[in-house]
């Protein structure tokens, strides 16, 4: 058995590597969607392993900051730059509204790079924006910039994962991670059974 940690990437090295020993892939994202398994119940092949849902994880956390903060708390949602997000900007649109803002409150995206980002989270601040960071692997290598810069500022924040919390935001909704990797290897101990 091949137990392949770091993802849906890692999980496709090991794909096209072995088509024969038995593979447990850890936290991929939209594993059935991405040709790692034919379906999740079922994986068929020689693939198995953990799925993370991030995306409904940030609608999850918009929920979460708007109960803290109030209906009326115009949010700002942070994501470093992807080609792909105008499809998951809209949904996450569709999640604000569905909480029924009040008073004119707003969900407001800024998609930033490393050099922009002090300048993008002091924006967030001077318009008292409730802070939603999304999820990315850059999120996660600058998690302690990230509450730095936000430190600096008087803003209620969500992101993904205790060294959030830790590094200072107000909240963190997450994967248990460490949950995920025991279940790897109860699949792995299984599989070896």
């Amino acid at each position: 058995v091949i137990f392949s940690a770091g993802g849906t990437v890692t999980a496709w090295a090991v794909q096209k590597a072995t088509r024969t020993i038995p593979v447990v892939f850890d936290a991929s994202f939209d594993p059935q969607g991405r040709g790692l398994v034919a379906d999740l119940a079922h994986p068929g092949g020689n693939l198995t392993g953990t799925a993370v849902f991030t995306v409904a994880i940030e609608h999850k956390r918009i929920q979460l900051l708007s109960d803290v903060v109030g209906r009326s708390a115009s949010m700002g949602f942070l994501s470093f730059f992807d080609p792909g997000f105008a499809s998951r900007r809209r949904k996450l649109e569709e999640t604000f509204a569905s909480l029924g803002p009040k008073d004119g409150a707003r969900i407001e995206f800024f998609q930033t790079d490393l050099d922009t980002l002090p300048a993008t989270v002091e924006a967030i601040a001077e318009r008292k924006l409730a802070l939603v960071v999304g999820n990315s692997p850059l999120t996660a290598a600058n998690a302690e910039r990230i509450c730095e810069l936000v430190a600096k500022h008087p803003v209620p924040a969500i992101a993904d994962g205790r060294r959030f919390a830790e590094g200072g935001l107000l909240l963190s909704y997450s994967t248990d991670f460490v949950e995920l990797y025991k279940r790897g290897a109860d699949y792995v101990a299984r599989i070896l059974r």
